[in-house]
């Protein structure tokens, strides 16, 4: 069986939406731990 890899954007583009412009580096490194915990392939 094939295996499925996840890439997510969130961060990079969630940046550029109007809910998160300015967000800080701080902010975003908790997510990026947790994401990089569950086993995504890539994050930007």
């Amino acid at each position: 069986m094939s295996s499925i890899h996840f890439i997510d954007t969130t961060l990079r583009d969630g940046q550029q939406s109007l809910w998160a412009l300015g967000m800080k580096t701080a902010a975003m490194l908790p997510i990026a731990a947790q994401m990089d915990r569950i086993g995504f392939e890539s994050m930007e």
